[in-house]
């Protein structure tokens, strides 16, 4: 049943590889996968008061729920619609089980090969390894980095301070320091639309005492008054005591660039500025941190709304 499965997101990976598009208004049941995460997530978890034991965050490259680990949480549940995804967080924590802290910043800076892959297979699910096999002996590399995004490698040393900034595993220090905390640590993935209530209602394994949706807000497929209504409240009631729910991170949210008469920026912004007046009222706090995540202009910072319980 698993080779049936992989099978299929191998198909779906071609499919991805030759459509060669850059982005998406809604993210998809197979989609490409994420490479590195853009929140300044170790901030936001640092400036959260809330018990360590269970989380629920949003997948992506896997960069949030390994730094939800770090930071002390023992059973994290990522989420996340793109089913290939699974991959990017199984193949990132086997790399910090397998390399030192040198080999797994070269891997990140530049690209998985089939030589960096033979040293995580030891640590890797099995469905995992068949679809990086099959990734390797269907396309080059060049067609299989089509498959990604979220590559910020073109400026290596503005990469490196970027990720020490936003996550404490890229930290020589801390990056060890991960290692013995994985190993005393569960990790699970479900496959799951939040947008979708019934598949959350029935996925979702409280009770939570951090909840991280990063900014998939801004890519709903239901329109925001829907999931306030219907979807929501699945979330709120499966926050522990005291819980934290983080509603919504806003990139860029104090950005001075923002200023200028840029057409794409200005509609960037106009739909955070209608996100913002559709959440502030369902939130307790704002945490605004002091430096943003990826690829954002001068002056920016990013905003979190939240939730406590």
């Amino acid at each position: 049943m698993e080779d049936i499965s992989v099978k299929k997101e191998l198909n779906y990976s071609s499919l991805l590889i030759q459509a060669n598009t850059t982005g998406q208004a809604i993210y998809r049941e197979y989609d490409k996968l994420m490479y590195n995460g853009g929140d300044n997530f170790k901030e936001l978890l640092m400036k959260t008061k809330r018990n360590t034991n269970k989380a629920l965050i949003v997948n992506g490259s896997g960069d949030q729920p390994i730094e939800a680990i770090y930071q002390g949480f023992s059973t994290v549940d990522a989420f996340d619609i793109n089913k290939l995804s699974r991959h990017m967080l199984n193949l990132k924590i086997a790399a910090i089980q397998a390399f030192s802290y040198e080999e797994f910043l070269t891997l990140f800076q530049t690209f998985l090969t089939p030589e960096t892959f033979q040293k995580t297979i030891a640590f890797l699910p099995n469905e995992s390894i068949i679809f990086f096999q099959g990734l390797f002996k269907n396309f080059s590399m060049d067609q299989i980095k089509k498959l990604f995004t979220h590559r910020y490698t073109q400026n290596s040393e503005h990469f490196l301070l970027k990720c020490q900034q936003n996550f404490s595993f890229y930290n020589e220090k801390e990056f060890y320091e991960l290692k013995a905390k994985l190993l005393k640590s569960q990790v699970g993935f479900l496959s799951m639309d939040i947008f979708d209530k019934q598949q959350l209602f029935s996925k979702i394994q409280g009770p939570y005492d951090f909840i991280f949706l990063s900014n998939i807000l801004f890519f709903a497929g239901i329109p925001i008054e829907q999931f306030l209504k219907e979807n929501f409240p699945v979330l709120y009631n499966s926050l522990a005591s005291g819980g934290v729910l983080a509603v919504h991170y806003f990139h860029s949210y104090a950005l001075e660039d923002l200023k200028k008469k840029n057409v794409k920026n200005q509609k960037y912004q106009l739909k955070n500025m209608q996100l913002y007046q559709q959440l502030e009222s369902i939130c307790t706090d704002e945490i605004l941190l002091n430096a943003s995540g990826f690829g954002h202009g001068i002056g920016a910072k990013d905003l979190a709304l939240v939730l406590k319980k």
